[in-house]
């Protein structure tokens, strides 16, 4: 197999004042890597900055909710369908700007750049006494000037911890059903005030954000926006509309940079797409919002991209500058630098069935630990860290059944050293995923597959189909240890 020549996926990019050392990057996506919400643990800072150690150019990590203006006696806004808000403002807690410091040394110190996203997020307020979401019919209040005012001071607070803390870019939150995006979108938006009106009336509320976050941060950090190109939902606003408005803005010279992406919350398409859309589908978005901007401003489009290769085609291509890939380093933090060292069969890559997202996004039971249906490590960085290593004394190990869990086990323990032989009854590694990769949408599943079977050849494990592992099969290779994988003993 010829070795794929990345010619722009790792070349640097300078964005205004932030020079990104390549085009991959982990948009930001709240999975909820910490024991506990709104802090940056061990757990946080080795899942996030394990992707920077991991070759990826730009960590997101997980986003900011901002502080709202609730009256004293009013609860804080928890249990709602859609958002979270809260009259006390994590950023300004005890001890967050100096573990927010030592997260962002770590992501410097791998080489990557560190970006804070900050979101009001609620269903609470918004432009309009519309509905947030289809999903649920709360009305919320519409904002007042007073409390616009309350929310461009929020921005300003939190802009100054992030740059304080060692950030090198700020981006504001301006798409899947955020304050900002209420406002963009002529669906929520529907005031016939200065907040209100067709698109280049409609940034206004955006516009004073980046105005307020600018001059707080001055030149020294790069900020920009996350929006959506296409809304997806009744009434929302399109690709050319999306143009306009980010023209608009981008004709302020307030941002150096934009991270696209398409569809909503609650909608189809999700703005995180599943394995029923293709690879990159929504490209066009990308190219949409390059098209009208000054090309110093950095063009991000994230959506469903989880091969580099597909990265790469997409920067030559001219759909956007750079490329938001979360769930690819969320399913192989070390993706950039597999791919970067021609190291592709190497690769485990994500598969799209969403459920990084889908259980971050449910009710939280503390600790609250993250999980990927494909990588195990997920969740449980720290602890491989702290245990994993060769083995002192090398044996011999059988492992019988060839489902996901049987190869993991193999897998491991070859990387340990030992020396492992597969037993799997069936004519092909991969079990039950051997039967979900046949439904309609979910192909992709058998990528798993394929990861499995490339790394035990390469570890050298011997794997042995069709094979009955009876206990004279068993006995017969004299083993150290043996790994059942049974059902009904899970």
């Amino acid at each position: 197999m010829a070795k794929v020549k990345f010619e722009h996926l790792f070349s640097p990019l300078q964005v205004g004042p932030m020079r990104v050392p390549n085009r991959i990057c982990e948009p930001t996506n709240s999975i909820n890597a910490s024991m506990a919400p709104g802090t940056f643990d061990e757990h946080f800072v080795a899942h996030h900055a394990g992707k920077a150690w991991g070759g990826t150019g730009w960590i997101g990590s997980e986003t900011w909710l901002l502080d709202s203006p609730f009256p004293p006696e009013a609860a804080d806004e928890v249990g709602l369908p859609v958002g979270f808000a809260s009259h006390y403002p994590i950023y300004e807690g005890p001890g967050f700007a100096e573990t927010l410091a030592k997260f962002y040394a770590e992501v410097h110190r791998a080489g990557a750049v560190a970006v804070a996203q900050l979101t009001h997020l609620s269903a609470v307020w918004s432009p309009s006494e519309i509905p947030v979401i289809g999903a649920q019919d709360y009305t919320p209040h519409a904002v007042g000037e007073e409390e616009i005012e309350f929310f461009f001071n929020t921005y300003v607070k939190a802009a100054t911890v992030a740059k304080n803390a060692g950030a090198d870019g700020i981006e504001i939150h301006c798409a899947h059903e955020t304050l900002c995006y209420c406002f963009l979108s002529p669906v929520t938006n529907r005031r016939t005030d200065r907040w209100g009106g067709g698109p280049q009336e409609r940034i206004r509320f955006v516009v004073g954000v980046l105005e307020r976050v600018r001059k707080t941060i001055g030149d020294k950090l790069a900020l920009g926006i996350r929006m959506s190109g296409h809304e997806f939902r009744q009434g929302g606003y399109d690709l050319l509309q999306m143009r306009e408005m980010l023209y608009y803005i981008g004709e302020t010279g307030l941002i150096n940079f934009v991270d696209i992406d398409v569809g909503h919350c609650w909608g189809a398409p999700s703005y995180v797409p599943s394995s029923y859309y293709g690879h990159a589908e929504f490209r066009e978005a990308g190219k949409a919002a390059r098209a009208d901007l000054d090309p110093k401003i950095a063009v991000m489009f994230t959506g469903r991209i989880n091969d580099p290769v597909v990265a790469e085609d997409l920067i030559k291509d001219g759909y956007c500058d750079l490329v938001g890939m979360a769930r690819a380093g969320i399913s192989d933090p070390e993706f950039a630098n597999k791919a970067r060292e021609g190291r592709l069969s190497e690769i485990r890559r994500c598969i799209s069935c969403t459920r990084c997202i889908d259980e971050a996004a449910e009710p939280l039971t503390l600790p609250y630990k993250p999980r990927c249906s494909i990588n195990p490590l997920v969740g449980n960085e720290v602890r491989w860290k702290q245990h994993y290593r060769p083995a002192e004394s090398p044996k011999r190990v059988v492992v019988v059944g060839g489902g996901l869990a049987g190869c993991e086990a193999a897998r491991v323990a070859a990387m340990r050293g030992h020396k492992v032989t597969l037993l799997e009854q069936g004519k092909r590694l991969g079990g039950q995923l051997l039967i979900a990769m046949k439904a309609p949408g979910r192909d992709d599943f058998e990528d798993q597959v394929y990861f499995e079977e490339n790394e035990l050849e390469r570890l050298g494990v011997d794997v042995r189909l069709q094979t009955n592992a009876d206990v004279a099969a068993i006995k017969a290779l004299s083993p150290d240890a043996v790994v059942i994988w049974s059902r009904a003993g899970r």
